[in-house]
């Protein structure tokens, strides 16, 4: 892409890569299947070898709907994505961008970017961005520039919080006759398949599941309801999606870009299912994030494969980890089965709570730290965002109280 990163961005990009690749010379001179997107890296196979250019063209070319997976927090996952929007664009195809991240009550805003009334720079307080999303702008900010740039429209695809809230706990039923215009006209429940996978998931990450639960630091009992309810919620949130996609889709030449969380995307289990049951000819190109370790599906694939690497139409793009705390300044990894610190950004907030290399960190406010997911849950979510937090660290043998400031 032609525009440069951010210094954020970079700094960021920069730690990502000095654990990971720090024998190389420069990110450059890694070999393509390792090295970021941003760096020159190549898009790769399910077998972890780059596609070639006329291979990802192609099927860029054919794609009506290309959906990008992310982790929310990760702020590789963000660039790449950006690289992905930019090269479509170079391409003369006309992309159009679908955000899940944003509600459909966002438009109005959206419409006034999308017109070149309101830049990039106003979106995170014309879209009150902190309490919609719960992540730093800076994340995003490059796929905005990029669209404004490109003069990409920018779509909203998710239902207000409250209706989901609702859903969730009273079934879409309960959902009141002034938010039903919200729910999809074709409600899909999750495949037996998805449905098992995402028990696996809820059981395997304590801690708040749900967007009526995000303000809570003490994780709730997990009760068959509970699950019932992720459920449900997950299935509506690919329901209207892929219904708004569509949507999208008809209504502009070129690809619709959709950018939604890992678990929206992998397997085909989500948004693919659904857009290929309302638009049965749909051409699908499916890009997912590739770990150190391997493809990352939710981050907790044992093997890291599944159904995506017998599956056409799967690409990959490689963002390792450690991922960057939430915009504070820091990064962590699990060693040993703890959380330590491996970095803290000069000035950062993570700096100015005297967060140090090599801690420990063992509470977030009440809640015991037992996986570095449930941390960025925790640390990225409701009131942890808009208010310092209070982490307890482990250092030369001593627990430390520290409050880490927002970002």
């Amino acid at each position: 892409m032609r525009a440069g990163l951010q210094p954020a961005l970079l700094f960021l990009a920069w730690m990502l890569l000095s654990f990971l690749a720090a024998s190389c010379a420069s990110l450059r001179d890694a070999p393509p299947e390792l090295r970021p997107l941003e760096f020159g890296g190549a898009l790769l196979q399910p077998d972890g070898t780059p596609a070639g250019d006329e291979v990802v063209e192609a099927l860029f070319r054919q794609a009506d709907y290309v959906l990008i997976g992310e982790r929310h927090d990760q702020t590789g996952d963000h660039a790449a994505q950006a690289v992905v929007l930019d090269r479509l664009a170079q391409m003369g195809l006309k992309p159009t961008l679908g955000m899940e991240m944003l509600d459909l009550e966002t438009q109005p805003e959206l419409d006034k970017f999308n017109a070149g009334e309101l830049g990039a720079p106003g979106l995170p307080r014309s879209l009150n961005w902190p309490s919609r999303v719960g992540l730093p702008f800076e994340l995003y900010r490059t796929l905005f520039e990029v669209a404004a740039r490109e003069s990409i429209p920018v779509y909203a695809l998710n239902p207000p919080r409250r209706v989901v809230r609702t859903a969730r706990l009273n079934g879409l039923a309960g959902v009141p006759p002034e938010d039903r215009r919200y729910l999809p006209e074709r409600f899909m429940l999750a495949s037996p398949e998805q449905q098992t996978e995402l028990r696996r998931f809820f059981n395997a990450h304590p801690g708040p599941r749900s967007m009526d639960e995000e303000h809570s630091e003490i994780a709730q009992p997990l009760t068959e309801e509970r699950i019932q309810g992720f459920i449900l919620a997950q299935s509506l949130w690919d329901s209207v999606m892929a219904e708004q996609g569509l949507r999208r889709r008809r209504e502009r030449p070129g690809p619709l870009v959709i950018l939604a969380g890992i678990g929206h995307v992998e397997r085909g289990w989500g948004i693919a299912l659904r857009l290929r049951a309302l638009d049965p000819h749909a051409r699908i190109v499916n890009i997912l994030p590739w770990r150190a370790s391997g493809i990352a599906q939710e981050e907790s694939n044992p093997d890291g494969r599944g159904q995506d690497a017998q599956d056409e139409g799967f690409l990959y793009y490689y963002s390792p980890f450690p991922a960057p705390a939430s915009g504070r300044g820091f990064l962590t990894a699990m060693r040993d089965g703890q959380l330590e610190v491996l970095a803290v950004e000069p000035g950062s907030p993570a700096d100015q709570a005297g967060l140090r290399s090599g801690d420990l960190i063992l509470r977030l406010g009440l809640q015991a730290i037992s996986s570095q997911e449930n941390f960025y849950y925790l640390l990225a979510r409701g009131a942890a965002f808009t208010a310092p937090v209070e982490l307890i660290v482990r250092r030369d043998g001593q627990n430390l109280p520290l409050t880490l400031p927002t970002p």
